[in-house]
């Protein structure tokens, strides 16, 4: 077998000299798996953290529509006065 002298050693031998060659050495493949080691162990937590973002925004939008009835009634109080039910 022919030794290419073009190549980085590691990728001289191996039959993807060209693809090596082409797409920047293995320096690239070492590059996306030093970011996949580092994003994939967080990754379980960041969704744990949209579900938790998510079941908050669904409390507080319960609690905005609790708060505007609450307003809604104490209004109705404010202009009807205190006994206006037809039972009392």
């Amino acid at each position: 077998m022919m030794e290419r002298r073009d190549l980085p050693p590691s990728c001289a031998a191996s039959s993807l000299a060209s693809r090596c060659h082409r797409r920047g050495g293995p320096r690239e493949y070492e590059l996306v798996a030093i970011v996949l080691a580092a994003v994939l162990p967080v990754y379980p937590a960041l969704f744990v953290i949209y579900q938790k973002i998510g079941k908050y925004d669904v409390v507080c939008e319960e609690f905005r529509r609790l708060r505007e009835e609450h307003d809604r009634i104490l209004k109705g109080k404010d202009v009807h006065g205190p006994g206006t039910y037809p039972d009392s």
